[in-house]
């Protein structure tokens, strides 16, 4: 593949990203924050601080909002019924004991001011291994919610079942619930053994 070609496969998937961002508010709104990935049980997951919402038209259109919990207010889902996708939000994501935080782009998905749980050894060296265990604790989540997302976006039930149940969230209709996701998405996983 020529170094041109990528550019245009990038650009020509970036929407993803910004799917992927209303794939995962979605999931922590039906979840009450919570969502649930396989091998990794139970996360904490929530927008704060800061979420920006855009949308390409003669121009780009943003909309930014700050506070304690941006995504849970009437602007928020006003942006999304406008057409405007979210680009970059602050996470809060924790998991047991171990609490993160940082910034998230959505075109590019890469995070950035990240900051990680307390470190639980005071010794140089084992301090430096603890934190790259740590960020690599934290990509293996957003790695594991990725993947949960891909899955149900190449299959036919997106179109069918997910995506008609974000549009209903939106619009603040009764959606999907927390127990039939999970349903849905441990069928296409065990569908997916099978081949």
């Amino acid at each position: 593949m020529k170094a041109y070609d990528l550019g245009e496969r990038i650009e020509s998937t970036r929407f993803l990203g910004r799917e992927f961002f209303v794939f995962v508010w979605w999931l922590s709104e039906i979840g009450e924050g919570t969502v649930m990935l396989p091998g990794h049980g139970d996360v904490e997951l929530h927008l704060d601080a800061m979420l920006v919402l855009e949308r390409q038209a003669e121009g780009v259109e943003s909309c930014r909002l700050k506070g304690a919990d941006p995504s849970t207010g009437k602007e928020a889902k006003e942006a999304l019924r406008d057409g405007k996708l979210p680009t970059r939000a602050h996470v809060q994501l924790s998991q047991a004991e171990k609490a993160f935080s940082f910034a998230w782009n959505a075109d590019t998905l890469a995070t950035s001011g990240v900051k990680i749980p307390a470190l639980l050894t005071d010794a140089e060296d084992d301090g430096f291994f603890e934190r790259m265990q740590l960020i690599e604790e934290l990509e293996t989540l957003l790695l594991c919610l990725f993947e949960q997302f891909l899955r149900l976006r190449l299959a036919t039930e997106w179109e069918m079942v997910v995506a008609p149940a974000i549009r209903r969230w939106v619009k603040d209709e009764p959606t999907m619930s927390r127990a039939e996701y999970e349903g849905l998405r441990d069928r296409m996983v065990a569908r997916g053994k099978k081949r």
